[in-house]
């Protein structure tokens, strides 16, 4: 195969088991490997153990919001780049983006829009490793 493909490991963050799961299967037919977490907390013990190459969250989630956890992921893992998703519109954006949030994607999401959002910083992670 000529097409060389670098494997990124993202790490998926949303309490809603079902959308998890279809994000989880889109983001693995683009031949990432997804880890699935459903709290803010069990991202952090993932991210304390694994390498995690991007980071995509719900905003509201019990206990832990997103920007918490976007919070937590940069002050420990700067150059990890977290993408942030919600369903409540542009205040939710403009908060994920004054909090330091890499991109923002709304829910309803078309497959395509998080495929480009993952395709992007795969590529950003690809030129960082080269």
């Amino acid at each position: 195969m000529s097409d060389v493909h670098h494997v990124r490991h993202i790490l998926l963050v949303d309490d809603e088991v079902i959308l998890q799961d279809i994000l989880r299967k889109m983001i693995e037919r683009a031949r990432h490997q997804v880890i699935a977490a459903s709290s803010g907390e069990e991202a952090l013990e993932i991210l304390k153990s694994q390498p995690i190459d991007l980071v995509i969250t719900d905003l509201y989630m019990p206990s832990m919001s997103g920007l918490d956890l976007l919070v937590s992921v940069k002050d420990s893992w700067p150059n990890i780049p977290v993408i942030i998703m919600s369903g409540r519109g542009p205040e939710a954006r403009d908060s994920a983006v004054a909090a330091g949030a890499d991109d923002f994607i709304a829910k309803p999401f078309r497959s395509s829009e998080v495929l480009e959002r993952v395709t992007l910083f795969a590529n950003h992670a690809n030129a960082r490793v080269s």
